[in-house]
C-alpha cells in the first residue's frame, strides 16, 4: 500500500487495535512491535505539528533513545556478571577437583609407605623369629646326651667334617673400622646374616647406606636370589667355622681370602 505523507494510517490487523499512525516510518516500527500487518489509510488529514510540538516530539524520541540504550547497557552488564560467575564458578570446580585428587593421591601414596613399611617390618621379624629359633635349637642340639655307645668299642676314625659345617663364626668388619662378631648355623640363610648386621650395628648413622655382600677373592658378588640360601649352599668358604665379613665401601691393603665384604650397592 502506497501512503501519502498527509493522511493518517489506521491499523485493522487486530479489531481492538486501531491505532492511528503517521507515515511510513511509524507503520513499519508498529508492525515491528505488533506484527500487525493489516493497515488502511485515513481520510482524515495530518495537521501539522507546531514548533512546541515539535520539540516536545525530539524530546519525546531522545528519552525513548535513552531509554532503549540504558536498557540495552544493563542487559550487557547482567550477561557479562552472569559469564563472570559462571567462569568463576567453573574455575573454583577444577581447583576443588584438583585439590580432591591431590589428596587422593597423597593419601594413597602414605597408604603404600604404610603398607611397605609394615610388610618390610613384618619380613624382619620373621627372620629374626627363625634366627632365634635355630639358635635354640642348635643349643638344645649341643646340650643333648651323647649317644650311647659301647664303651669297649673305640670308633674308626673319621674326618671331622661336621665341626666345620655345622656352623661358622663371622667377624663383622664395618665401614668405620670397628668389628662386629657372631655365629650363625650353617643352615641359616644369608638374609639372616644381613637382618643380623642392620638390626645390631652400632657404627654412626652416615654409614648405614645400602650394602651388598660379597667376598673378594675368590671374586664372588651375592644376588638377592643368594639372599634365601642357607650358607652350606653358597660355596666352601661357609664350611669353614670362622670367616671375616667385612663391611667397606673400598679396599686396601690385603684382604683374608675368608672374607665376606659388606660393600656399598648401587641399586640394592
Amino acid at each position: 500500500m502506497k501512503l501519502t505523507c498527509d493522511r493518517y494510517v489506521h491499523c485493522n490487523g487486530n479489531s481492538r487495535c486501531g491505532t492511528s499512525l503517521k507515515g511510513e516510518l511509524e507503520v513499519t516500527f508498529h508492525h515491528g512491535k505488533t506484527k500487525h500487518d493489516i493497515f488502511s489509510e485515513s481520510s482524515e488529514q495530518i495537521k501539522p505539528l507546531t514548533k512546541e510540538e515539535k520539540e516536545q516530539k525530539v524530546m519525546e524520541m531522545r528519552e525513548k533513545i535513552r531509554v532503549a540504550m540504558a536498557r540495552k547497557q544493563e542487559k550487557e552488564e547482567q550477561e557479562a556478571n552472569e559469564k563472570e560467575r559462571k567462569r568463576r564458578l567453573d574455575g573454583r570446580a577444577t581447583a576443588d577437583m584438583l585439590e580432591r585428587r591431590r589428596e587422593l593421591e597423597m593419601k594413597q601414596a602414605a597408604e603404600q609407605r604404610r603398607r611397605d613399611k609394615q610388610e618390610a617390618t613384618e619380613a624382619k621379624k620373621r627372620i629374626l623369629e627363625e634366627i632365634k629359633r635355630d639358635r635354640e635349637a642348635f643349643k638344645d642340639g649341643q646340650k643333648s646326651p651323647a649317644s650311647n655307645v659301647v664303651p669297649t668299642q673305640k670308633p674308626a676314625p673319621v674326618k671331622n667334617t661336621s665341626s666345620n659345617t655345622d656352623h661358622c663364626n663371622l667377624q663383622i668388619r664395618l665401614p668405620n673400622g670397628t668389628t662386629m662378631k657372631e655365629k650363625f648355623k650353617s643352615t641359616e640363610t644369608l638374609a639372616a646374616v644381613r637382618v643380623w648386621i642392620e638390626v645390631n650395628r652400632q657404627d654412626p648413622e652416615e654409614f648405614h647406606y645400602p650394602f651388598a655382600l660379597m667376598v673378594p677373592f675368590p671374586h664372588q658378588t651375592f644376588t638377592e636370589d643368594d639372599m634365601e640360601k642357607p650358607l652350606n649352599a653358597l660355596g666352601n668358604l661357609f664350611l669353614m667355622p670362622h670367616i671375616t665379613l667385612s663391611s667397606t665401601n673400598r679396599f686396601s691393603g690385603l684382604v683374608p681370602s675368608a672374607c665376606l665384604v659388606v660393600a656399598r650397592a648401587k641399586s640394592f
